[in-house]
């Protein structure tokens, strides 16, 4: 009777994870059932394997209670399971290091089991873990490992391993090898248990699309669907279909392809997965465009991108969360140490205290007086010591706690600037782009007009495509300028110069006069010094007084007490005091005419305080603007 109700326990556990995601209160309520502890464990398994693309959390809490059925004896497996669980959940965070760990004690423990099927299945899992670690020679040495164990065991084991090893044949680029692999594994599960099949066949059919064998992926794909359609299997149904969307527009057939994207949207949002759906509704709003209902190609468009703005929002929440949460424990288990710690000295002093009442109960009165009284000060100083250390700790917890904050202040500002930057970039982007699409609509009506205008809408045009690629190259420079690690070498100052002449050369009208007050070179990093003087020369240039027949521009650097100095300074327009205040932030440009994406003194800002220099400015209206730089010896 009690094997019956085990086993009803476990047919229930799985209804719920067909029948909805899989969430901690799911886990909760297949849980409170009476459960022996090895069917227990056995459902804790499974389910945080089925709940790795949903739920980490779900994963987290499955692999703790393994964890605490290993520790009572419960279950033999249990160990093994747990590792294997917090290996995935690591994987999924990103942390492929963490995963690798944990993914070879799991293999310890499998070899400490011995038994052959366990220890091939953490192999295979470990094999995965080193392919997304980046050392794909381990990963295959792991995966014929596991084929070989499989191979002696035989039944549809075998199946699984085959797909492992064409996914890694797939990440190495061997793509034939990959072909052998998946129809190896699709043979193997035919015997055995043909339902398995779904997956192969899936990736099978991906993997057809890819190397442009469109016909055959289609007709592999559909084996797929029928099974993954009996089975109501939501995820590898969105999967299929977003292929099978594919491959007809590939073949030209557009609205078939809607259909596949439109059903691959619907799984989506039936499985409550969120990155998938944003996936999902890109491909339709991409569908619509190809048959020309720009309406709908629009509205999916916009949708797209408000699940894109949610996704990365989220991402940045929960993360910022796990630190807070990670945060407490750790302040938890130092308090809970710390009163560990008093109750021991305590219970050692109470201890102490009844010896010297026993010791004390032979000793004559007025000795027992004076024991007493050395007894009473003993603990007093001891307490006074006591205090002393609880205060000490409770200053240190504080300054943790204070850095904590800081830390998390300056990601949350760093991430903040980077949104900024990704969406004021691709607005840039999209207006000119626009802007040009506009244009030659109008110029292919114009060609054959008599007094067209077509020069002047290829000059509009230039200027935009200039605009463009001004914003692009800034991007490109704030990342390799602002990200790479500084490199400090001597640089001849007579090269610096030799380039700024050379950008002169390009500004009609512009005399440029250098100053070296240096002993010939200065120890900087050669990139980041440069991008600092073109810069600050270009915005010379930009910002020139078109009243003037002549502009000029004076720079000079000089030795310092604590590194170098370097003055730029211009006859130009000026800046208005709220200009100046302005000057310097990200996308700010000083006047509405100007056509410059707004990065330059931003990023030259930023490679400053990577420096640790600084950065002022001095301008009047009308009379010019000097600029003045701080920056020490590398």
């Amino acid at each position: 009777m009690k094997r019956l109700l085990t086993w009803g326990f476990l047919c229930f556990g799985w209804c719920l994870l067909l029948a909805r995601p899989v969430t901690a209160d799911s886990l909760k309520l297949m849980l409170a059932g009476e459960l022996k502890d090895s069917a227990r464990a056995e459902l804790l398994f499974e389910l945080g394997i089925a709940s790795v693309d949903s739920d980490v959390q779900t994963v987290l809490d499955c692999a703790s209670q393994l964890k605490s059925l290993s520790e009572r004896g419960s279950h033999s497996r249990a160990e093994m399971w747990s590792m294997n669980l917090i290996s995935l959940y690591f994987r999924q965070l990103g942390d492929p290091a963490s995963s690798l760990y944990f993914a070879e004690l799991a293999v310890q423990e499998a070899e400490e089991n011995g038994d052959l099927a366990l220890i091939s299945w953490a192999e295979r899992q470990l094999a995965m873990a080193y392919v997304r670690a980046g050392e794909p020679e381990t990963a295959r040495i792991y995966l014929e490992s596991s084929l070989q164990k499989v191979l002696v065991l035989g039944g549809s084991i075998p199946s699984r391993t085959f797909a492992d090893f064409a996914q890694f044949s797939l990440r190495t680029g061997d793509t034939l090898r990959a072909e052998q692999l998946y129809l190896q594994a699709i043979d193997t599960a035919n015997v055995y248990d043909p339902d398995a099949n779904k997956y192969n066949l899936a990736n099978l059919g991906h993997l057809y699309k890819e190397s442009g064998r469109i016909n055959e992926a289609i007709a592999v794909l559909n084996q797929s669907l029928e099974i993954l359609q009996k089975e109501n299997n939501l995820g590898g149904l969105t999967f299929v279909h977003a292929i099978l969307g594919g491959c007809y527009n590939d073949l030209g057939e557009h609205r078939r392809a809607l259909y596949h994207h439109l059903t691959s949207l619907q799984s989506a949002r039936q499985q409550r997965s969120f990155n998938t759906t944003r996936l999902a509704t890109y491909d339709v709003s991409q569908d619509y465009r190809y048959l020309q209902q720009y309406d709908s190609a629009l509205y999916f468009s916009d949708l797209y991108i408000q699940l894109s703005d949610s996704f990365h929002t989220a991402l940045l929440d929960n993360r910022i969360t796990e630190i807070q949460v990670q945060n407490e424990r750790d302040r938890e288990e130092e308090r809970a140490d710390m009163a560990s710690e008093i109750d021991h000295l305590e219970e050692d002093n109470r201890k102490n205290l009844i010896l010297a009442g026993l010791a004390i109960g032979f000793l004559l009165a007025a000795g027992l007086m004076i024991f007493v009284s050395f007894r009473s000060r003993s603990n007093r100083r001891r307490n006074q010591q006591l205090e002393l250390e609880v205060q000490a700790r409770t200053q240190d917890l504080r300054a943790t706690n204070l850095k904590l904050s800081q830390e998390i202040a300056e990601r949350r500002r760093s991430e903040s600037e980077l949104s900024t930057l990704v969406y004021r970039s691709s607005h840039d982007i999209h207006g000119p782009l626009k802007s040009i699409q506009g244009l030659l609509y109008i110029s292919r009506a114009e060609v054959e007009q008599e007094g067209s205008k077509l020069k002047e809408y290829m000059d509009l045009m230039a200027r935009k495509v200039n605009q463009l690629d001004s914003v692009l190259s800034h991007l490109v420079e704030h990342i390799s300028v602002t990200e790479k690690e500084l490199i400090p070498e001597s640089v001849p100052v007579a090269e610096l110069w030799e380039v700024l002449r050379k950008d002169a050369e390009n500004y009609p009208g512009f005399e440029l006069q250098l100053e070296d007050r240096t002993e010939g070179s200065i120890r900087t990093d050669r990139a980041a010094c440069l991008y600092i003087l073109r810069s600050l020369l270009h915005n010379s240039f930009v910002f020139r007084n078109p009243d003037m027949a002549t502009s000029n521009c004076r720079v000079e650097v000089k030795n310092g007490a604590a590194g170098y100095t370097v003055e730029v300074e211009d006859n130009g327009l000026g800046m208005e005091e709220e200009v100046r205040e302005r000057a310097g932030e990200m996308f700010f440009r000083g006047t509405l005419n100007s056509e410059g994406s707004g990065l330059g003194l931003f990023i030259v800002g930023k490679i400053l305080r990577r420096m640790d220099g600084s950065l002022s400015i001095e301008s009047e209206v009308g009379k010019g603007t000097r600029v003045t730089i701080q920056m020490p010896h590398l």
